[in-house]
């Protein structure tokens, strides 16, 4: 049978920042990719919102004259 021949400390420091580098890397993409979802998720509900504004314009047969006048006023009465 061979014998087995004994690490370094060395040698298992090195395995060891090997290792971490390879998570960190891994950790890296995971949140690269969680940032694109996110960005996505934002951009998808952004379009939900704008529609429902464009259908409630439309519903309401409003101008975008006077949409601009009642926010306008509802911009000032906040103030």
């Amino acid at each position: 049978m061979a014998e087995r021949i004994r690490r370094t400390q060395k040698e298992i420091l090195r395995d060891k920042l090997v290792k971490i580098d390879g998570e960190i890397d891994k950790a890296s993409a995971t949140l690269k990719r969680l940032k694109n979802e996110r960005s996505q998720h934002e951009k998808e509900l952004n379009d939900l919102e704008m529609g429902e504004v464009v259908e409630l314009i439309r519903s309401s047969n409003i101008t975008t004259q006077e949409l601009q006048n009642l926010v306008a006023d509802h911009v000032r009465r906040k103030k």
